[in-house]
């Protein structure tokens, strides 16, 4: 009697805080100005920035805060390389714990090393991003998604520039979603260590809970369903030894983008959840440069195509 009990106030409490259990905004550091240096500002990487704020239509107190990081203080004189060349954004959605100072080696990266230009927004409850009410959720991390991306489509349109997602872990699943209600803003998907759904996620992690998933389970996150709904170029990177994410979930969703244009799967061995990018640098570099050029060839190709038929 009392085990069984027990057991279901066990469930209750999992169904009731499931929310708690999987979002970490505060882990290892929640807001931005507690970071080390280094980590508190773009400035501190010679990553020339503004802040943006985005007000949330229905809830007037909440603001999805992020960073805009361009090569030029004037928006228009971003576009260009200085050979001529066109200049490509990056939009980087951010994975499960910390806040968007702590990703500063990788925005450096693109930015200074590759030569993009970087926006990147926390969602709401995260970094310095205002959720007045509540925890973060799906639901909540969706309607961001919707506010940031019409933010980008102003962005695209203003500028003309071509615009890629990087998405690692759960931003793997809010980037492919994002591309999934806005499917004309990217021009190319990252997916990096990401899952195909949280309902696998727990068959991984929390075995012992399998039986009850039906009942207690409120989080979907199925990426691997959205996937298979998009046409865009897609990336898939995975580390063999991701910790978190078993490496194979990558694959089923390299699988089910079967409406994919075309899709290129990369392979980091000894790759660990955090640090597959860092390392092998030199290769993940060369190979999100070459994906970026070969979408973006094969985009005006379809375009050629197209034209003649007409």
């Amino acid at each position: 009697m009392c085990a069984g009990a027990f057991a279901v106030g066990s469930l209750a409490l999992l169904y009731t805080f499931q929310d708690r259990m999987l979002y970490l905004p505060g882990a290892p550091i929640r807001h931005i100005k507690d970071n080390p240096p280094g980590y508190r500002s773009p400035e501190e990487r010679r990553i020339k920035y503004e802040t943006i704020e985005l007000h949330v239509p229905d809830c007037p107190e909440d603001v999805i805060k992020g960073w805009l990081m361009t090569h030029s203080d004037s928006l228009h004189d971003t576009l260009l390389f200085p050979d001529g060349k066109l200049r490509k954004t990056v939009v980087f959605f951010h994975e499960n714990a910390g806040n968007l100072g702590l990703r500063l080696d990788y925005f450096s990266m693109l930015y200074n090393e590759m030569g993009l230009n970087v926006i990147s927004f926390a969602y709401r409850g995260y970094s310095d991003s205002i959720l007045q009410a509540g925890f973060p959720s799906e639901s909540s991390i969706k309607q961001d998604a919707h506010i940031i991306m019409a933010y980008l489509a102003s962005y695209k349109q203003q500028t003309g520039a071509p615009v890629f997602a990087v998405g690692r872990s759960l931003g793997g699943a809010v980037a492919a979603y994002a591309a999934l209600i806005e499917p004309d803003v990217f021009d190319g998907l990252i997916l990096e260590n990401t899952f195909t759904s949280i309902a696998d996620m727990v068959d991984s992690l929390f075995y012992f809970v399998g039986y009850f998933k039906p009942l207690i389970l409120r989080i979907k996150w199925d990426t691997r369903q959205i996937v298979s709904q998009l046409q865009l170029p897609i990336l898939f990177v995975t580390g063999t030894n991701d910790e978190i994410v078993p490496p194979g979930q990558t694959m089923v969703l390299a699988d089910a983008a079967k409406k994919s244009v075309f899709k290129n799967v990369m392979t980091v061995l000894s790759g660990r959840h955090n640090d597959t990018w860092r390392l092998t640098l030199d290769q993940y570099k060369e190979n999100l440069g070459s994906f970026m050029r070969d979408a973006l060839s094969f985009a005006g190709n379809l375009c050629l195509l197209k034209e003649q038929s007409e």
